[in-house]
């Protein structure tokens, strides 16, 4: 009687007889498939316990401290600008040395009313101690802080198929 380990084939008394070898051979590739496939998965079994044990490169507190600014004086924009830790606004534009470093507002419109897949950095005018809404430059639409995107629709018309929208969006 074969026991729970046992990998042969369970088989009728005498169809053995009719090939010896290819029984056998049949039972040695599936002990060979059965050990590649534990194999495989104690491998993706250590990858996957390392990857949640082991922090990433950058962790969730440096990446929140990264925004895109805009120099209030030049309008230069910089994405991906490092925050440091009890760093106020204005930050310090590193080429000018001058604190003119803004939060910059994300505005997805075009002038004749559709999405378009790069945005328009703007600097909000309550930053630059300026009276009034703030328009943006490419569409004339009012932006404000946390500016809304337009509708998926829009940006779903100008992706190809399996593109992805903007990030952020």
């Amino acid at each position: 009687m074969p026991g729970p380990l046992n990998l042969e084939p369970l088989t009728a008394p005498g169809d053995h007889a009719a090939n010896p070898r290819a029984s056998g051979a049949t039972a040695d590739r599936r002990r060979t498939l059965m050990v590649a496939g534990s194999i495989l998965a104690i491998i993706a079994s250590i990858a996957f316990i390392a990857y949640q044990i082991f922090p990433s490169s950058v962790s969730a507190g440096a990446e929140s401290r990264r925004r895109t600014l805009i120099d209030a004086e030049t309008g230069e924009v910089f994405e991906d600008f490092p925050i440091r830790d009890g760093d106020r606004q204005p930050w310090t534009n590193p080429k000018t040395g001058k604190p003119s470093l803004f939060p910059a507002e994300r505005c997805f419109w075009t002038r004749d009313g559709k999405a378009k897949l790069t945005p328009t950095w703007v600097l909000l005018n309550r930053y630059a101690n300026k009276p009034g809404d703030t328009i943006c430059p490419d569409c004339g639409r009012r932006v404000v802080p946390h500016n809304p995107a337009p509708p998926d629709e829009l940006f779903n018309e100008l992706l190809a198929p399996g593109d992805q929208a903007p990030p952020g969006k």
